[in-house]
């Protein structure tokens, strides 16, 4: 109903114009003012179960390049070159991004923690993250661990999540978890909105943020628990940002707020 209100304005206004053009002096190429929507930046979010909760704060520069973000007691600092994420760092670990000549998403992230060294291998369709690999170097010598697939539907909404464990001695994977019959609204993910904000969804294993939209429904699957089906409600400010959610499904319900700069 909104789309075909705003055609109907759209319409309208076109008719008048050509109104006036027909009936002027011929000087009648005054620009028509175009509203734009404001895009809005996360600043924070916090989550509050069982009574408790944390908070994450999001900072960033003056061209409006996330510079940090601080969660649960510990910070994790980005550094930029030719305006790509290059390094994600905290106290205790390094994590450098290596793109391909065109990615503006890193074909691979090598990260370290106390001389011990592992990567994360990424695989696209188009710009579409479909294939995670996780690696473990020791004595020189890459080791698979983990594999995760992703599959989206044909509007960029996410459609399954499979999360395998890999056995280098029989060559074999093992199931680890599922997220499928997922659902999505036609609002606005904030996590995609950044390449850092996904990179952080990257290394926290968050995949479920990685479509369009804002996941509605979606049964997880943990293997050695039942599945639970998840329910997300959310409410949105005027731009189409989600603005609050509730979680049910799991073993305890959650509340979420968001807040943004919005400009």
């Amino acid at each position: 109903m909104k789309l075909l209100f705003k055609l109907t304005i759209i319409l309208a206004l076109g008719a008048g114009i050509v109104t006036l053009s027909s009936c002027g002096d011929g000087n009648t190429d005054d620009p028509v003012p175009t509203e734009t929507t404001p895009t809005c930046k996360l600043t924070s979010t916090n989550e509050v179960s069982q009574g408790s909760g944390f908070a994450t704060i999001y900072t960033y520069d003056a061209s409006g390049s996330l510079t940090s973000y601080s969660s649960d007691g510990f910070t994790v600092n980005f550094t930029y070159i030719d305006g790509r994420v290059n390094t994600m760092s905290t106290t205790d670990v390094l994590a450098t991004a290596k793109y391909d000549d065109n990615g503006n998403i890193p074909e691979r992230i090598t990260m370290v923690l106390e001389g011990d060294t592992s990567f994360i291998r990424f695989e696209y369709t188009g710009d579409q993250i479909t294939t995670i690999e996780d690696h473990f170097i020791e004595d020189g010598i890459s080791e698979l661990a983990y594999i995760s697939f992703i599959s989206y539907n044909s509007d960029g909404t996410l459609n399954s999540i499979t999360e395998q464990e890999y056995d280098a001695d029989s060559e074999t994977t093992e199931t680890l978890s599922t997220i499928k019959n997922i659902t999505s609204d036609d609002k606005i993910n904030p996590y995609i909105s950044s390449q850092a904000l996904i990179l952080i969804s990257l290394l926290e294993e968050n995949y479920d943020k990685l479509g369009k939209g804002n996941v509605l429904t979606a049964e997880y699957d943990y293997m050695i628990n039942e599945p639970s089906n998840i329910t997300n409600t959310y409410t949105y400010n005027n731009e189409g940002y989600p603005i609050s959610a509730n979680q049910k499904g799991f073993s305890d319900e959650t509340n979420f707020t968001f807040t943004y700069d919005c400009k």
